[in-house]
């Protein structure tokens, strides 16, 4: 179990690196961005005062909403987003 949380450990970590975090250009006046969450992959694990074990492996988090520069370095953003259990 260790080693199957390692390598997820270093797949995301390296996705993160190379996908990521490419360069944005910075914000200027007139732009309108699209903000788009997408689900990620978590593992939640419950085990309070011993009374229950609980642990569950699940995708959650959807969202989308828009940004709008209006000055350079100002900007506006809306959105929607949903969140449940997986």
């Amino acid at each position: 179990m260790k080693k199957l949380a390692l390598l997820l450990l270093l797949f995301f970590t390296g996705t993160n690196l190379l996908i990521a975090q490419k360069k944005v250009p910075p914000y200027k006046s007139g732009d309108l961005r699209l903000d788009l969450k997408l689900p990620h992959f978590n593992y939640l694990a419950l085990h309070p005062n011993k009374a229950f074990r609980d642990a569950a492996f699940g995708f959650n988090g959807y969202g989308l909403g828009f940004e709008y520069s209006y000055k350079d370095n100002r900007f506006i953003k809306t959105g929607a987003s949903f969140s449940g259990s997986g």
